[in-house]
């Protein structure tokens, strides 16, 4: 069937959402949606699948739950984050913000792909404890899924790669762009004096190994 017709799901038609560079900002090293088109389409579909806490084995974790967006997308309440059955993680659950600057995840660097990362949450069993099979077999069950997939993708084939294609639209589009540091640097806003003192403290002892704007190497 061509991916024009009408299957039952609509027809495809995504929309293409832009990747901006915010303003004073460097050129990400790679373009991690090169080949994976950013769209709408794919971008809610991610979005869906991080807080879905079905795709864990005891249904009650999802990405989110350890990548809080009210935290800067980390945990900040625990040492450790939380995983399935009352289990804990090694580690806090790092912040998911401004992925498509990284070329390495995890706090070891030991994930070269944003494609490939969630592999490891979703299958470690401290975390969400679940594993590929049981995750697509959920998915091609679930009506709603079928339907976002294909608007997504251009039919209702519901596959890995295209279940970490679309969580990678939506968490490599997750930028900091809107910061008083950031209105500060392009002239529309001021530093208060303890800010602008705190700022000549950074510049002075921190930046070396937080450089700007992305406050991190």
């Amino acid at each position: 069937m061509s991916a024009t017709q009408d299957d039952g799901y609509g027809p495809y038609a995504p929309t293409p959402l832009k990747f901006t560079i915010p303003k004073g900002w460097p050129k990400p090293p790679t373009d991690i949606f090169a080949k994976n088109k950013l769209t709408e389409e794919g971008f809610q579909l991610g979005k869906k699948l991080f807080y879905d806490p079905r795709l864990s084995s005891d249904k009650e974790v999802s990405c989110a739950s350890c990548h809080q967006p009210f935290a800067g997308f980390a945990t900040f309440d625990h040492d450790l984050s939380h995983g399935v059955l009352n289990t804990f993680t090694t580690r806090n659950a790092p912040g998911l913000m401004n992925l498509a600057w990284m070329t390495a995840y995890h706090w070891d660097g030991g994930i070269n792909h944003i494609e490939v990362q969630p592999l490891s949450p979703l299958t470690a069993p401290n975390e969400m404890g679940s594993s590929l099979d049981s995750v697509i077999k959920f998915l091609k069950a679930d009506t709603a899924y079928k339907r976002m997939f294909k608007k997504a993708f251009g039919d209702a084939n519901i596959s890995s790669q295209r279940m970490l294609k679309a969580l990678a639209q939506f968490t490599g589009s997750l930028v900091t762009a809107n910061s008083k540091y950031d209105r500060v640097m392009n002239g529309i806003d001021t530093f208060t004096r303890f800010e602008a003192n705190g700022y000549k403290h950074f510049k002075a002892h921190c930046a070396s190994c937080h450089k700007e704007p992305l406050f991190t190497d």
